[in-house]
């Protein structure tokens, strides 16, 4: 539905609208001809004054009037715009509506500036999104410049008036909280009784999802989230109980799917303002300043990612909040060091680490999802090639160097790359919609909570083209890095050329009894017999894989074994999406693997 001022003015008070313009013209002295009105529209509003916080609202107004006149026998029509005043209380619908005309032009007048839309809501902007917090929490008489403390969401809403229950809201926990602006019935569940009972929630009154009572940093966010829907978006609400009699509450998902997601802009529009807010409110600027820096000056000079995640976590303590959104606090006040600390990719936490920020241009990264990644080696033939001879390895979620100084024997990186990741790591260029700032909530990467460049969600990556350092010791280190593994630089040059023998030779380097081993390529223990044997002399690409992934093994090992099968991996499309698995295997099951490639239409590694 829409929810639009100016419409409601229009559809509801247009006959107000014509008589005051009619009015003007009538006594209009400057004016010698006769002025007949044809239309009216409602051109512009400036709603700033809704931030005095009245019922009754004065708005400047600019009405666009269609005039029909007749001077010396010629008649004209033309479009006249008029300045003047309108006001009304929200409390009767603007029942009490007043318009008064000062001024006339031929041409259009200059835009308002108004920190508000024609629905009432505030704009987003970043410079605002602090003032409005900081105003929220002096509604409250807390002074932002007083030492640091933790805001205590309920004590606001005590002070406000508003009531808070905890109650099951929704089945699958995906509605945290409703503000309800307007007392009405709701039906819960009762869940001593086992079904739903009819409620009367009165006016003025917060409902928390009662799953969620434990998590105090999610209660917390959630009734200053509401806080804000009650105090800095209740003319947005009057607006929609105008158009709508029977919108009497807010409730807000914590998730979008194809079941659960926001379809109407304005209440999207309305939750991600809220988040902003809420946010800023939990952790007021001045004060997460001071203590931002008071832990990060009692570090020292050591700034390794531990002590970094320590410092993200103690503050996140300090201030009631959760540590992903304490880190995006310190991303937004320009803490940079943080980039890399517990950043959220992929479903999991990535290992913290750190870089000099200098190293990165605007847009850039040397952290991609597993999806990205795989995207980014099929685009760059320059890193297809470094990945195949094993130079450069995707581990933790970034793309380095594959040296003994980088990376682990079990394939991790090395404590010195995550406290250099600048050294290792390939830079990456991100690319965002042109549109980010209209995305959903929903779609944050975990970076910030607005639609920049630095928090978005990328729609693309491509390789950076200022690379030459890392491209440099990818050369500089090739003869290390034939020699970063000894045992695989062992089996690869020992490798039989017979399948059947070059697979035995495997398993021995694997250290995995034949039972373990078919467990692990998921296959049956009389499969890999004849896979031995040489029954199976010259196996499918599919078998080979299946070994190759299960086992996780080295990709240089994957594809010398390929070789020794038969197949040999092609530019065609199917053996390209191969290949990319093959890079990533140590993030891939099989069964995953098959999902994958059934989603693209290749075919899958089968069941054996």
């Amino acid at each position: 539905m829409e929810y639009s001022f100016k419409t409601f003015m229009e559809e509801n008070y247009m006959d107000r609208l014509v008589s005051a313009a009619e009015s003007f013209f009538a006594h209009d002295e400057t004016c010698t001809m006769d002025v007949s009105v044809r239309y009216v529209m409602l051109d512009d509003v400036n709603y700033n004054d809704l931030k005095r916080g009245k019922d009754r609202i004065v708005f400047p107004i600019v009405l666009r009037v269609g005039t029909d006149s007749c001077d010396n026998g010629q008649d004209y029509r033309r479009d006249i715009y008029l300045r003047g005043k309108l006001s009304g209380s929200f409390s009767r619908r603007f029942s009490d509506l007043e318009i008064e005309c000062h001024s006339a032009s031929a041409t259009r007048y200059e835009r308002f500036q108004s920190d508000y839309k024609d629905d009432l809501l505030p704009v987003i902007k970043k410079d605002t999104i602090e003032k409005d917090a900081e105003a929220l929490l002096n509604r409250f008489r807390i002074i932002t410049e007083c030492p640091p403390a933790r805001i205590s969401p309920a004590r606001l809403a005590a002070e406000f008036g508003i009531r808070i229950y905890f109650v099951p809201l929704s089945p699958d926990r995906s509605i945290r909280g409703e503000y309800f602006y307007a007392g009405t019935t709701k039906l819960l569940y009762d869940e001593n009784a086992g079904f739903h009972r009819s409620y009367w929630i009165p006016a003025k009154t917060i409902l928390v999802e009662k799953a969620i009572r434990h998590k105090q940093e999610l209660v917390r966010f959630t009734i200053m989230h509401e806080l804000v829907h009650a105090v800095l978006q209740r003319y947005s609400f009057l607006l929609a109980k105008m158009c709508n009699p029977d919108f009497t509450s807010f409730f807000c998902p914590v998730r979008v799917n194809e079941s659960n997601q926001f379809v109407d802009t304005y209440v999207e529009r309305m939750e991600r303002y809220a988040d902003a807010v809420a946010s800023c409110a939990l952790m007021p600027q001045r004060m997460f300043q001071v203590i931002a820096e008071q832990r990060l000056r009692d570090c020292g000079a050591i700034r390794t990612p531990e002590v970094l995640q320590s410092v993200l976590e103690n503050v996140a303590q300090f201030f009631g909040v959760s540590v992903a959104a304490c880190r995006r606090r310190f991303l937004k006040l320009g803490f940079y060091e943080m980039r890399g600390i517990r950043k959220y990719v992929d479903g999991h936490y990535v290992p913290s680490y750190i870089f000099d920020p200098h190293s990165l241009r605007q847009n850039q990264t040397y952290t991609v999802s597993l999806g990205m990644a795989g995207d980014l080696v099929q685009k760059s033939k320059k890193l297809t090639h470094w990945m195949a001879r094993g130079k450069i390895r995707f581990i933790e979620n970034h793309f380095v160097i594959a040296s003994k100084q980088y990376v682990t024997s079990d394939g991790k990186l090395t404590e010195y790359a995550r406290s250099h990741l600048d050294e290792c790591a390939l830079k990456i260029d991100q690319v965002f919609p042109a549109g980010y700032y209209t995305n959903s909530r929903f779609e944050l990467s975990g970076d910030g909570y607005y639609r920049t460049a630095v928090d978005s969600k990328p729609l693309n990556v491509l390789y950076a083209d200022n690379n030459e350092t890392f491209e440099e010791a990818v050369q500089k280190l090739a003869e290390e890095l034939q020699q970063r593994d000894e045992s695989v630089h062992e089996v690869l040059t020992s490798l039989p050329e017979s399948f059947p023998k070059a697979l035995k030779v495997v398993i021995e380097w694997t250290d995995l009894s034949y039972e373990k081993f078919a467990i692990q390529a998921g296959m049956p223990k009389r499969t890999l017999g004849r896979l031995l044997s040489g029954d199976i002399a010259h196996p499918s690409a599919q078998i080979v894989m299946r070994i190759c992934i299960g086992l996780r093994l080295p990709v240089e090992l994957s594809l010398r074994l390929m070789e020794r099968s038969g197949n040999e991996l092609r530019s065609t499309r199917q053996d390209m999406a191969y290949m990319k698995l093959l890079f990533f295997s140590g993030y891939y099951t099989i069964t995953q693997c098959n999902t994958i490639l059934e989603y693209q239409g290749f075919k899958t590694l089968g069941e054996i």
